[in-house]
């Protein structure tokens, strides 16, 4: 009697709760198939900010419909929810996807879309979007996502690679990464400009005069230089009183009088 109970705690009780799991997952499965979708539920990352998608968006990308309710009633093999988040991952606008139907019948678009750090303009007259990991977004047809610009002698262009390689945009991303993550410089500075010398000259919102950087090296010291500046010599003049502010010269600050 103790070797039956034995073998059974062993060998039965294991194969029981194995059945019982391939059962509820079978029933789970076929159960799932006959779901029918109730409602449409899109939940869209960041949504704060001007970005590329659109709950619209979203929906064209996933299944080519426009409205929610174009979904309702729908199975999931009408659905096809395979081939929507492959469209989805698919989007260079989409950095990451899930989809799910519950056996409610509610079917949840989760969808995280890029973020761009700033726009390119290049020498060509072309125009890419660029994330802060380095990745290259094409632009949306009638429609800009409001960033600041980087243009002027800019050569890289958007479909040869792609994330950035060359020095420049390189530069350029350390730039509006810093700008980004501080609330006054992203308010003040509208463009970023390459020179022919390949330096970087910022052009502010407010203040009719062009910031010199120089070399995109030791970005943050040097605009908290510029910072001090704005706090101590411009309380005493307009900002419009100088037409060049340089800060390419090692730890100091040369402002140029507007004639």
């Amino acid at each position: 009697m103790k070797n039956f109970t034995a073998q059974f705690k062993k060998w039965i009780l294991p194969a029981i709760g194995l059945l019982l799991l391939i059962t509820i997952t079978i029933w789970a499965t076929i159960k799932q198939k006959t779901v029918v979708c109730s409602e449409v539920v899109i939940k869209l990352e960041p949504q704060d900010g001007t970005y590329f998608l659109t709950n619209t968006h979203v929906l064209q990308i996933a299944s080519n419909v426009t409205s929610p309710n174009d979904l309702i009633g729908k199975s999931l093999k009408q659905l096809n929810t395979y081939r929507m988040l492959y469209n989805l991952r698919s989007s260079p606008y989409v950095a990451k996807a899930n989809i799910f139907l519950g056996n409610d019948g509610k079917l949840v678009i989760d969808v995280h879309q890029r973020e761009p750090l700033f726009r390119v303009i290049n020498q060509q007259g072309e125009s890419y979007y660029v994330e802060k990991n380095g990745l290259k977004i094409p632009t949306v047809p009638n429609y800009s996502v409001r960033v600041s610009v980087l243009s002027g002698a800019v050569d890289e262009q958007a479909h040869d690679s792609n994330y950035i390689h060359s020095e420049i945009l390189k530069g350029a991303l350390d730039i509006f990464s810093f700008i980004n993550a501080e609330p006054f410089w992203k308010a003040q500075i509208e463009q970023v400009y390459v020179d022919k010398n390949q330096g970087f000259l910022l052009i502010p919102q407010v203040g009719n005069h062009t910031i010199v950087v120089g070399k995109p090296d030791n970005i943050k010291s040097k605009l908290e230089k510029l910072k001090l500046f704005y706090n101590q010599a411009l309380t005493k003049k307009s900002w419009d009183d100088y037409s060049v502010i340089d800060l390419s010269f090692d730890g100091q600050v040369v402002a140029k009088k507007r004639n």
